[in-house]
């Protein structure tokens, strides 16, 4: 963990308490800084789609952590030079999109992990070990290797054909469901509520949860949410920056009320 840094999610993992994160879209520190005094545990980078930059994901690690809030990132491939590049920002953990396979996700695993769990390159000097003056280095690998969270997403014909290997790999944490991206591997883009979709993804998440690994959960609202804690999602994909600005502008209608014609004061 990081400087300053108070939040374990290994520790809510362990004591089966929900994790509930938050996925950034825009890159700016101010916003992480925002979601972090909002209440979420865990700020999501998506670098993925989004045009992060290495100066501004490590940024947005230092106002997540000012807050006691983790911060975990998705990236844009598997890249392990880049995966340990983003830990030693301060990255808690990483949300690797597209896992079809096994070799995939303990290659994952492995940029992540030092040894003898991995082949992460030790950076004694770099933010997430204190910039040196923190425990000593092998404590430190000890404990980056204990907290980091690796969470794989199955979002592919063959993510879903392969999960039962997937699963199996020592190391990681979890796996998230990515919807939209499963129902276009299978020539129906958009169709997430489809029944075969539908189908296919209650398949996923029943073998996600006899694995023992955390099941991931996309609530549209607070008692989508509960309920999703309630059946057992140990990780809560809440909301996004964009999402929250989106949802605030349509409950305001601001077209609406620029179409109204003003009236008169009518006193107070």
């Amino acid at each position: 963990m990081t400087a300053g840094q108070n939040v374990s999610l290994r520790t809510k993992i362990r004591q089966q308490q929900p994790i509930i994160s938050a996925m950034m879209r825009f890159p700016d520190p101010g916003i992480a800084e925002l979601l972090a005094v909002l209440g979420f545990d865990v700020i999501v980078i998506d670098n993925e789609h989004m045009p992060f930059n290495d100066e501004t994901i490590a940024n947005i690690a230092r106002a997540c952590a000012a807050h006691g809030v983790a911060c975990m990132i998705r990236p844009t491939d598997h890249n392990p030079r880049q995966i340990g590049r983003y830990l030693d920002m301060g990255m808690v953990g990483i949300l690797a999109a597209h896992v079809d396979t096994a070799e995939q996700a303990r290659s994952i695993v492995s940029a992540v992990k030092y040894p003898p769990f991995g082949r992460r390159g030790m950076m004694p000097l770099s933010r997430a070990a204190t910039f040196g003056m923190g425990a000593p280095t092998d404590e430190y690998a000890a404990r980056a290797n204990d907290e980091t969270l690796v969470i794989c997403m199955c979002e592919s014909r063959t993510g879903v054909e392969n999960i039962d290997g997937i699963l199996a790999v020592e190391g990681v944490d979890g796996v998230a469901v990515g919807p939209s991206d499963i129902a276009n591997s299978y020539g129906m883009p958009g169709k997430t509520t489809d029944p075969k979709i539908v189908e296919i993804i209650s398949t996923l998440e029943g073998k996600i949860f006899a694995s023992g690994k955390l099941a991931s959960a996309l609530p549209k609202n607070h008692d989508e949410a509960v309920r999703a804690i309630e059946n057992g999602y140990g990780w809560i994909n809440a909301a996004s920056d964009l999402s929250l600005i989106v949802e605030s502008a349509k409950r305001l209608s601001p077209r609406d009320l620029g179409k109204l014609k003003l009236g008169t004061w009518g006193g107070q």
